[in-house]
């Protein structure tokens, strides 16, 4: 499963929707309910590439929903990242105008079929007193590193050497983005968006972690799309292929799973410190068992030269006076050796 797709199954639950607009929807008074949200197509059109005739794939959009708001309605999307992109400003735009646009193409069918427009309404298929219903796209990011990507429309843009008119003129598009990590406060939730949020922005820090599973019950009995968001998003994917042992009633045992995973990291950490500490100690010991030997293997070296080449030497010098003596006093070679006290064959 692809951590978008596990977002779109947990937001798929219309008290979670709810939770998230009552959070980060400034005004909202805590006031939307499952009741207030309705789903919408997230298929938000086609994107062609440049210079090409074809149509392209349709975009498709994490989460999108209808919320009512007393009698009036806004559109409302929540796209979740776990990577900066550089784009995402202009998504978000073409995701506003694709939802524009779905609402015009609605009020355009209906007005075909109206025969009291006149004018430019009946020209343009758009009465003057219909109104769109505001479109918000909310982005989660769920990364461990700051969000280095713009955050507006003219955060992409270059307007230097420009008037600066332009840039006043340029319309923006300002994002609406929710670093996870840097939550401060989860109180406000009333559903598990509260232990799915915590788990990602304390995934980082073990103690921290260990700390919030041990004061908050909940994560003893978790739903399994609210595990399958955790597992993706905070780096814990094996337990994906785990889960199954803790599951009890239909529902997760996080406690459980995390303490496991954590002892079993800690054996295999052992296990492997032993296996590199044995293969970096032969290692050491074969590379000094070199060295030293070189070392000995130099000083004998040295030693026995020093006997030959003194024994060489010694001997070439008693040639040298047993000839010497031969020459001189008319002397056999066993009279010189004899006078020299040397044997005979050291002369000869």
């Amino acid at each position: 499963m692809r951590n978008d797709t596990a977002w779109k199954a947990f937001l798929s639950d219309r008290e979670r929707f709810a939770d998230l607009a009552n959070a980060f929807i400034p005004g909202t008074g805590g006031t939307v309910c499952a009741a207030d949200i309705r789903e919408m197509d997230t298929q938000a059109g086609h994107i062609r590439e440049p210079g090409s005739r074809k149509q392209g794939s349709p975009k498709l959009r994490d989460t999108l929903r209808l919320v009512r708001f007393g009698k009036k309605h806004a559109v409302i999307g929540i796209e979740c990242q776990e990577s900066a992109d550089y784009s995402m400003p202009l998504r978000d735009m073409y995701y506003a105008v694709a939802a524009y646009e779905c609402q015009a193409a609605e009020i355009r069918r209906k007005a075909r079929k109206n025969r009291k427009l006149r004018g430019a309404e009946r020209l343009y298929r758009f009465p003057k007193s219909a109104r769109l219903h505001p479109a918000v796209t909310l982005t989660l990011y769920c990364g461990a590193d700051d969000w280095d990507a713009p955050k507006s429309l003219h955060g992409m843009a270059d307007f230097t050497g420009l008037p600066d008119g332009i840039q006043s003129m340029a319309p923006d598009y300002r994002m609406n983005l929710v670093h996870v990590r840097k939550l401060t406060d989860t109180s406000m939730f009333r559903t598990d968006v509260r232990q799915v949020l915590d788990f990602i922005r304390f995934s980082g820090d073990r103690d921290a972690l260990r700390k919030l599973l041990d004061s908050d019950p909940h994560f003893q009995a978790l739903e399994e799309d609210a595990l399958d968001v955790i597992v993706r998003y905070a780096g814990i994917s094996r337990l994906a292929r785990r889960k199954k042992y803790y599951r009890e009633d239909g529902k997760f045992d996080m406690c459980t799973a995390l303490n496991e995973m954590i002892e079993d990291g800690r054996k295999e950490g052992l296990k492997l410190g032993r296996e590199q500490g044995m293969k970096l100690g032969e290692e050491r010991g074969l590379k000094l068992g070199e060295e030293r030997g070189m070392k000995l293997g130099e000083e004998r070296g040295l030693k026995l030269g020093e006997e030959r080449g003194f024994a060489n030497g010694q001997k070439s010098e008693q040639k040298r006076l047993a000839r010497r003596l031969m020459k001189n006093l008319n002397l056999t070679e066993q009279q010189a050796a004899d006078i020299l006290g040397i044997s005979l064959n050291s002369i000869e």
